[in-house]
This record gives structure tokens, C-alpha cells and sequence, in this order.
């Protein structure tokens, strides 16, 4: 681990089907990091202070914002049933919980030799391309840090919306399936809940595999891929305004 890098990885270990107990103190300590945790998540993403003067801010108010395209919705003939979304969120579920169970092992290798740095945007591209013999094992990644999935995300979004500078290694246009296998891995191993600015990242991932979804739509690995991240966004992480 780097000087000054904090680990995230959970001290115990805590299933998601432990429920949370009300009416009476916990039991086990299990109970109480479950009811922690139920607490954590039920937190508001953004808390807006009451009786706030905003008239100090207004100098730093900026006269316009970006456009942000919202996610498309999916043509008809490319939504997903009931039956398949229960099954994404089931293995899902389970790969969360390897990730976390790896991740309390004492004995757990790290990842640094085998992987680039997190800034190293060219070395990660090379690394979830085709022709990379890197595979995203369950030791690998529950190896890596917080601040390295993080990051890793955030090259994921550069690179679905293409826009690193033009010297930069960029995947090709269309998602390769070594792509797709590592941004699962990612968001497997992404803690929760989650900071505004991972939020905002995980909603452009959505954005970008909604369009995905329309460019390839008569494409099934393609269109089975983009549903599969977008109900990753929308039902696992909670963003649920997106199609």
C-alpha cells in the first residue's frame, strides 16, 4: 500500500442477508455493522442547509452549464424482462459478496505489481483491451484499492464518451467484451454508498450505454451489455429515474 493511502477494505465481514433489527439493540456485532451500514445508505446523497443566505453566492454562480444528454430509453424490442433483471441482481449480488470475502483474507496478495498505477490512464487501456492477458480474477481485484477502482472508473467514463486527448490509447469505438468483463469487476468491487462525484460517474456510464444501446440496437451482445450496466446504475446503485 502507498504512503499516505488509507485501505477500505471491510475489517468483518458483513453478508447482505442479514436483516436489519429494529425495536431492540443488536445482538451480534454482525447485527450492529448491518444496521451501520442500513444507516449509511439511507443517508441523503446531498443535504441542503435550512435558512441559508445563497446571495453570498451568487458571484460565483456561473451563466451556464454543460449539456448533459439524458439517458435514452430502450426500444422496445431491446428492454429486458423481469426474469433476467431478478437474475443480473442475484449473480451480481453473489460477486460482491466473493469480492468482500476475498477482501477480508488476511493473506491477501496486492495488486500494484500486476496492474499500472491508477493515473496511468494509457496503461489501464492497454490493460481492459483485447489484446491485454490481463483478466480481471477475484484476487486481483479485490486487491485493489478504493482510490484505484475509483479511478479506474473515472478512465471508464473518459473512455465511452471518447474524450482523451488524441495522443492518448483509446479503446475502440465499439465495447470489446475484455472491456465489459473489467467494468463489471469494477463496479463489483465499487464500496457503497457512494460520494456525489461516484454517483455522477456511475449515472455517465448509463448515459453512454444507453447510447450504446441505440447504435447497436439490432446487435444482441451489444444490447444485452448496455442493459445489463444501466440496471447496474438504476437498481443496484440506486439511480433509479434512468431507463
Amino acid at each position: 500500500m502507498a504512503s499516505g493511502e488509507m485501505s477500505s477494505a471491510p475489517v468483518l465481514f458483513v453478508p447482505d442477508d442479514i436483516p436489519v433489527v429494529k425495536g431492540r439493540p443488536p445482538a451480534t456485532a454482525e447485527e450492529y455493522l448491518a444496521a451501520v451500514r442500513h444507516e449509511a445508505e439511507c443517508l441523503p446523497a446531498v443535504v441542503v442547509a435550512e435558512n441559508l443566505d445563497a446571495t453570498e453566492f451568487a458571484a460565483l454562480q456561473t451563466f451556464s452549464a454543460p449539456e448533459v444528454d439524458a439517458a435514452t430509453e430502450a426500444p422496445e424490442h431491446c428492454r429486458p424482462d423481469a426474469s433476467w433483471c431478478r437474475n443480473v441482481a442475484a449473480v451480481f449480488v453473489r460477486s460482491r459478496q466473493a469480492v468482500a470475502r476475498q477482501r477480508a483474507c488476511r493473506t491477501l496478495p496486492p495488486s500494484s505489481g500486476q496492474l499500472p498505477s491508477s493515473d496511468d490512464v494509457d496503461g489501464w487501456a492497454h490493460v481492459v483491451s483485447s489484446s491485454s492477458t490481463v483478466l480481471p480474477s477475484l484476487g486481483l481485484v479485490a486487491g485493489m484499492s478504493q482510490a484505484s477502482i475509483h479511478a479506474v472508473l473515472r478512465h471508464f467514463v473518459l473512455w465511452l464518451d471518447n474524450e482523451q486527448d488524441e495522443d492518448a490509447v483509446q479503446p475502440e469505438a465499439r465495447l470489446e467484451p475484455s472491456q465489459a468483463r473489467w467494468l463489471y469487476a469494477v463496479l463489483a468491487a465499487l464500496d457503497k454508498p457512494l460520494n456525489a462525484h461516484l454517483t455522477a460517474k456511475i449515472r455517465d456510464v448509463a448515459r453512454s450505454m444507453a447510447r450504446l444501446r441505440l447504435q447497436h440496437q439490432h446487435d444482441p451482445w451489444h444490447v444485452a451489455t448496455a442493459n445489463l450496466f444501466i440496471f447496474l446504475a438504476r437498481d443496484v446503485f440506486e439511480q433509479h429515474d434512468l431507463a
